[in-house]
C-alpha cells in the first residue's frame, strides 16, 4: 500500500530540486471541488537484471530511451475512474497527472513500444494493438490519496525475450522471417505480473537491404504465464512472393520474466532439424541470458 504524505512530498521536493527537475506547473487538469491533482512521475525506468545480483547491477534509464508509449489507469474497486495516455512526442512524457478525490485507488501503469495505446480494461487484463508484444514495463499497486502532490514510481520489466542470432550470411532472396510461437501470452495481468491468456502469437520481421550477405539478429517478446515455462517457436524464412524457403523449430525454449533466451547458429547453410544444446548461463546488466547454439 502506497501513501502520499506531507513528509514524502517534502522529501520528493528536495530530490527534485537537487536533480534540477521541475514539477509540472502547466497544462495540469483543473481540480474540481473536493478533488486534487496527483502527479505520477515515471520519467526514468530502473533496469534490473533477473535476478538482481547486487545494488551495483541496477541502472537508471530515461523512459524515452526504452519506451515510446505510456498509459496510466486508476481504479476504484472494479471501476476505472481515470486514464492518461502519452507518447514520446508529448512534452512531459512520463509525468502523468490525474485529478481525484481523497481515497484509495489501484494505479496501473504500462510503458511499451507498441503501435497503439494499451487497453487497460482492468488491472488483470491488459491488451495491446493487434496483440503485438514489445519490450514492456509495468507498475501496479494501491495508493492512498490524502492531499495533492507527486509520487515517483519504478517500473518493472514484464516480458521475456527470444533472440535469434543468425551466424551465416542472409541470402538476398529472403524478404522476411515469420515467428510463430506458443507457450506465452499477448495479454498481461499487472496484478500477478504474468501473462493471463494462452496465445498463438505471430511476429514478422522484415529483412533490410543492409542485412543481406551478413549475419543478423532478430528479437520477439512474450508475457510468460504461470502455467508455462517454455516456448515452442517455428521460424520461417520467406521470399518476396511469400514462398517458404527454410523453416526451423526451436522446442522447449525457456522463458521467464526479465530473461532473454539467445539462440545462435547457421540458419541457412546445411539446414537440418537438430536439437539445440545448452552452453551455459550468463548474466549481464539488463537481462538474464540463456545462451544456446543450434
Amino acid at each position: 500500500m502506497k501513501k502520499i504524505t506531507t513528509n514524502m512530498l517534502l522529501l520528493l521536493f528536495g530530490v527534485l530540486l537537487a536533480s534540477c527537475e521541475k514539477p509540472i506547473l502547466e497544462n495540469e487538469p483543473k481540480a474540481k471541488a473536493g478533488e486534487m491533482n496527483i502527479v505520477f512521475n515515471v520519467s526514468a525506468i530502473e533496469i534490473v537484471p533477473f535476478p538482481a545480483l547486487s545494488p551495483q547491477s541496477r541502472s537508471m534509464v530515461s523512459i524515452d530511451q526504452v519506451c515510446s508509449r505510456i498509459s496510466l489507469a486508476l481504479f476504484k474497486g472494479e471501476e476505472k475512474v481515470k486514464s492518461v495516455n502519452q507518447t514520446r512526442r508529448d512534452t512531459h512524457f512520463g509525468q502523468l497527472t490525474v485529478t481525484v478525490p481523497k481515497g484509495t485507488y489501484k494505479v496501473v501503469i504500462i510503458a511499451h513500444n507498441g503501435a497503439g495505446t494499451a487497453t487497460i480494461s482492468s488491472p488483470s487484463k491488459i491488451k495491446f494493438t493487434n496483440n503485438k508484444v514489445t519490450d514492456t514495463f509495468y507498475y501496479c499497486d494501491d495508493v492512498t490519496v490524502e492531499e495533492a502532490g507527486q509520487q515517483t514510481l519504478t517500473l518493472e520489466r514484464a516480458v521475456a525475450m527470444f533472440q535469434l542470432n543468425i551466424s551465416d550470411a542472409m541470402p538476398e532472396k529472403i524478404a522476411r522471417l515469420v515467428f510463430r510461437y506458443t507457450g506465452g501470452s499477448s495479454t498481461f495481468d499487472a496484478v500477478s505480473g504474468q501473462g493471463c491468456i494462452k496465445s498463438k502469437e505471430m511476429e514478422t520481421r522484415e529483412v533490410s537491404a543492409e542485412q543481406y550477405g551478413k549475419p543478423s539478429s532478430f528479437q520477439i517478446y512474450t508475457f510468460p504465464r504461470a502455467d508455462s515455462q517454455e516456448l515452442r517457436i517455428q521460424v520461417s524464412a520467406e521470399s518476396k512472393t511469400g514462398e517458404e524457403v527454410i523453416k526451423r523449430e526451436f522446442l522447449e525454449v525457456p522463458i521467464q520474466k526479465g530473461q532473454i533466451a539467445r539462440y545462435t547458429g547457421n540458419f541457412f547453410d546445411g539446414y537440418v532439424d537438430a536439437q539445440s544444446r545448452e552452453l551455459g548461463l550468463q548474466v549481464d546488466t539488463v537481462w538474464k541470458r540463456i545462451e544456446r547454439f543450434y
